[in-house]
């Protein structure tokens, strides 16, 4: 666990180092341009060093993950996918994973609140597919926190809770994110994916994301992430079989409009 109070310790001391370095900049961001009525949403390319998905290590080399999302008075669509390009797996070229999301939300920089149906298509990750319902909410700037619940009914039979609180940095074109997120999840959605029937804090993951803005509406970010399992007994479940390392690193380029 000393890990873990180390990561929190380092998200701490970049939120306080951020804003006196922020304060010299005389760049005030622009006010959130008022959308005009029709569709809104985001195209994303990611590259990824692993694939950790709730503490779980689905693949530990390069993944690229292209997502889209489209917003229409307040209903909302996403598809995210999951590229191996690695022959870790088996699988170099093959889109291991497809996730499909529909629900209503309603999205600012001051916060976004959602509620949705998620299907998980899990073609070659050696688990059925999965379905939840999900509530996420999140709000604040420049700090920020927020919740998320995800109730998965088709295989767990359990929840899976999340806490998020970060803070973002904004230095001319240029956003520094320093975040914290912690997850929690009951016996039944344990037992399912590690094995170990407890409720319990399941993972933690430190991370620090930068993100440039080139032109309106178009951004390269690069991230880095640290996760751990939160309990000796998830961590010892996991040992046998993960590959990885705990740090891992994300990069791409996003589009919204």
């Amino acid at each position: 666990m000393s890990r873990i109070f180390v990561s929190v310790i380092i998200v701490n001391f970049l939120l306080i180092a951020i804003q006196p370095v922020q304060a010299q900049y005389s760049y005030n961001p622009a006010p959130p341009v008022q959308q005009e009525p029709g569709a809104v949403g985001k195209l994303d390319a990611n590259f990824s060093s692993e694939y950790i998905w709730r503490g779980m290590e689905l693949n530990h080399q390069f993944v690229m993950q292209p997502s889209a999302r489209i917003s229409e008075s307040g209903f909302e669509l996403e598809a995210i996918g999951n590229l191996d390009m690695s022959s870790s797996n088996e699988n170099r070229g093959k889109f291991t994973r497809w996730i499909y999301r529909a629900g209503l939300a309603k999205r600012s920089r001051e916060g976004s609140a959602a509620i949705s149906y998620i299907y998980y298509d899990n073609k070659h990750l050696g688990f059925a597919k999965t379905q939840e319902i999900a509530l996420e909410i999140s709000y604040g700037y420049p700090f920020f926190g927020g919740g998320d619940v995800y109730y998965d009914f088709d295989n767990a039979g359990g929840f899976y809770f999340r806490t998020i609180m970060g803070y973002m940095g904004d230095l001319g074109p240029l956003r520094i994110i320093p975040k914290l997120t912690i997850g929690y999840a009951t016996s039944h959605y344990q037992d399912y994916y590690f094995g170990v029937s407890e409720t319990s804090f399941l993972d933690v993951v430190v991370s620090l994301k930068a993100e440039f803005n080139i032109v309106s509406g178009l951004y390269i970010y690069l991230e880095g992430d640290y996760y751990e399992l939160a309990k000796s007994g998830l961590r010892h479940s996991e040992e046998n079989i993960q590959q990885g390392e705990n740090f891992y690193w994300q990069g791409g380029v996003d589009f919204r409009f």
